[in-house]
């Protein structure tokens, strides 16, 4: 049980964090309208391309969870648990994250009008308090992620965004785990062509021995790209992921959904994306 202030008895003292959880509570049902609307404008769009709304979804969604999680602590002061101005805190939290998910979905920004619910001339005790909840929480919130993600800020970011992108750009490549697997090797440093075949060396720099792997899928992404060669002396010819191909891989590892599961499939879809290129 965490020890808080003693609260006078009087109905002024009572009123006050009660009307935080009103205010967060409000905030949070405002989110979470915010969220559907940006969730049934994807399920509504017609077009194929719905990278940019299911970003705005997610953030959206992303805002409405932090306004429900501030308006779920603010009711701990009920079994005095939190101190009545922690829950003014909390509760302009949750305010603060119904407006960002408004924002984020395009909404009317409704919240906004419930600062001023909140609004009292506070001390400097409070804002301190105020100030350290916040980090303390936004502490919690992001030690909870890198554990479960291994990954800060910024990169969990950038990650979401390849990974949405992926979802995009995988099935339009038009390869299968096959082509995955030479593109790995490549990029481990044991793909290597000799005598009219590719081969995976069996370590590192090792250019000789090791076993086949397929000639066709290693042509095709020569080919196009992919792949890199330098010949060497003996006439053998190490290959390496070029920069695109280097990326392309990042996102077939983010999306393998995105594989087709035969060459078949694959090929018909490398020849779709072609025929509808008009520049060819």
């Amino acid at each position: 049980m965490i020890h808080t202030e003693e609260r006078p008895v009087t109905e002024d003292a009572q009123s006050r964090p009660r009307k935080g959880i009103r205010v967060a509570r409000t905030a949070a049902a405002l989110a979470e309208a915010a969220a559907d609307e940006a969730m049934n404008a994807v399920c509504r769009s017609r077009t194929g391309n719905t990278t940019h709304l299911d970003q705005i979804m997610h953030a959206a969604h992303k805002e409405a969870c932090q306004a429900r999680k501030f308006a779920d602590w603010t009711a701990e002061w009920e079994s005095g648990d939190v101190a009545d101005h922690v829950v003014i805190g909390y509760a302009g939290g949750a305010v603060d994250a119904a407006i960002r998910a408004q924002s984020a979905a395009g909404v009317e920004v409704t919240a906004a009008a419930l600062r001023a619910e909140l609004e009292r001339p506070l001390t400097a005790v409070e804002l301190a308090e105020r100030e350290n909840e916040r980090r303390r929480a936004e502490a919690q919130e992001e030690a909870e992620q890198r554990a479960a993600t291994g990954m800060d800020q910024d990169n969990r970011r950038h990650a979401e965004n390849n990974r949405w992108f992926a979802q995009e750009y995988v099935p339009e490549l038009g390869w299968t785990a096959g082509h995955v697997r030479v593109l790995e090797a490549a990029a481990d440093r044991r793909l290597y062509w000799r005598g009219r075949q590719a081969w995976r060396a069996a370590r590192p720099g090792q250019w000789s021995g090791g076993r086949k792997i397929s000639r066709e899928r290693t042509e095709a992404l020569y080919a196009a790209r992919f792949l890199t060669a330098e010949r060497q002396t003996d006439g053998t010819r190490i290959l390496a992921p070029t920069p695109m191909g280097a990326v392309a891989l990042e996102y077939a590892r983010l999306y393998p959904d995105g594989l087709h599961n035969s060459d078949r499939a694959a090929y018909e879809a490398r020849y779709a994306r072609v025929a509808s290129d008009p520049d060819g």
